[in-house]
């Protein structure tokens, strides 16, 4: 592999994982991203700090998950129904998740993504800790509720920073994670077909692209079309960067002569994720420029996508209703 193929590839990957200031990429490929719709991924956003946290958290939820099936068997209670013992995470997975969330968010120095994801994490492992305490669990369900989780994270960044909310990330980030969580799980039952973890990451990729679609246009008057398919292929090769260059960065220390390897999954999901931006973003009409839409304009959208919402799940439940 030639030496500036490996400093770009380097260049994308330090990108993905600890945001566009570590080590910029070129001004060709960054303009490849942005007209494919996919310049998201080279700053660190919301999913990454998802991602952290939960390759954080998920080892407490497996250790959480066996120690209920191990007494579940010891006592036979059934696998399902009355008796089941509810998957708890433990008190220390919830903490150390908390700590590494905040510390990943200072260490990219991260925007309005970030710090959304990060205040939502904080509040899921809070969440999560205080179940651990019988007093406080009987008294309360402590049930992580998305849309509240959603505005406390808003009202804690609009008291730091009022004017954020007229600023492109801002909207951006959480149109998006609006539109993922109130269209996904709506949706999700219409492409049944296809392996559930697919289905949910197409539908979540639709929504949160026709969420953004008017801010783009009100802010930087472009419609990235292409953004529809470049972002299913590259959204997973992303998470492949991250969670491959973070093991890099671990076993460089814990077992240098594994680091190669992760290294090796990280500079090629770096280059896949290249070649997807540059393949979409060469595309006739993949991001055309747009007239700046009108406030009613983004107000008959947004209604529009709620209109949509509802429709869907009627007639989710309209079918359930006659099988």
């Amino acid at each position: 592999m030639s030496g500036p193929y490996r400093d770009l590839s380097a260049a994308v990957a330090a990108s993905v994982i600890f945001g566009v200031h570590a080590a910029p990429p070129p001004a060709e490929i960054t303009d490849a991203f942005r007209r494919a719709g996919t310049i998201h991924l080279l700053v660190v956003s919301g999913a990454m700090v998802s991602m952290v946290f939960g390759m954080v958290f998920l080892p407490g939820a497996i250790g959480a998950g066996w120690r209920r099936i191990r007494v579940e068997r010891q006592f036979g209670w059934p696998a399902s129904g009355r008796g089941r013992i509810r998957l708890y995470p433990g008190l220390g997975a919830a903490v150390v998740g908390m700590l590494a969330v905040t510390y990943y968010a200072v260490l990219t120095e991260g925007g309005q993504a970030v710090v959304r994801a990060a205040i939502m994490g904080l509040l899921v492992g809070t969440a999560l800790a205080l179940r651990r305490v019988p007093a406080v669990a009987r008294e309360h369900g402590l049930n992580v509720d998305r849309y509240t989780l959603l505005a406390a994270a808003a009202l804690g960044i609009l008291t730091v920073n009022p004017s954020s909310l007229f600023q492109a990330g801002f909207q951006l980030s959480f149109a998006a994670v609006w539109a993922i969580i109130y269209l996904t799980p709506k949706a999700a039952p219409l492409v049944a077909w296809l392996p559930k973890w697919l289905g949910w990451a197409a539908v979540a990729t639709v929504a949160a692209q026709l969420a953004t679609f008017p801010i783009l246009a009100w802010h930087y008057g472009q419609a990235p079309i292409a953004g529809f398919g470049a972002n299913l292929l590259a959204v997973p090769l992303a998470g492949i960067v991250l969670v491959a260059g973070m093991l890099t960065c671990g076993l460089g220390v814990a077992a240098p002569w594994l680091a190669p390897v992760a290294g090796w999954v990280t500079g090629a999901g770096a280059r896949c994720m290249v070649w997807v931006s540059a393949a979409f973003g060469c595309l006739p009409g993949a991001s055309p420029e747009v007239a700046r839409p009108s406030v009613a304009a983004i107000v008959l959208w947004y209604a529009g996508m709620v209109a949509l919402g509802w429709w869907v799940g009627g007639s989710r439940r309209r079918l359930d209703r006659e099988i």
